[in-house]
C-alpha cells in the first residue's frame, strides 16, 4: 500500500504569489505524488493500493488562498 499524504501550507493571496511559491505548491501536491506512484509500481503486489489524500478545499475551495486552493470561477449561466 502506498498512501500519499504530502502538503504544505501555501496560503497566500494572489498578489503575494511567486513562481517560486506556485512551483513549491506544484512539485508537493501534483509532481511529487505523480512520481512517487511511478516509483512504486513494480513494488505494489497484486492487488495493492495507492491512496491519495487531498485536503477538503479540493472541493470546497477557499478564495483566499488561491495557490492552495483554485477558486471556483464564477458561473456564466
Amino acid at each position: 500500500m502506498l498512501v500519499n499524504n504530502a502538503g504544505n501550507s501555501g496560503w497566500g493571496g494572489l498578489a503575494d504569489t511567486t513562481p517560486e511559491s506556485w512551483d513549491t505548491m506544484f512539485a508537493v501536491h501534483a509532481r511529487a505524488p505523480f512520481f512517487i506512484v511511478q516509483s512504486a509500481l513494480s513494488r505494489l503486489a497484486d492487488g495493492g493500493r495507492v491512496i491519495n489524500v487531498s485536503s477538503g478545499a479540493a472541493s470546497r475551495p477557499m478564495q483566499a488562498v488561491p495557490v492552495y486552493s483554485r477558486p471556483r470561477p464564477a458561473s456564466t449561466t
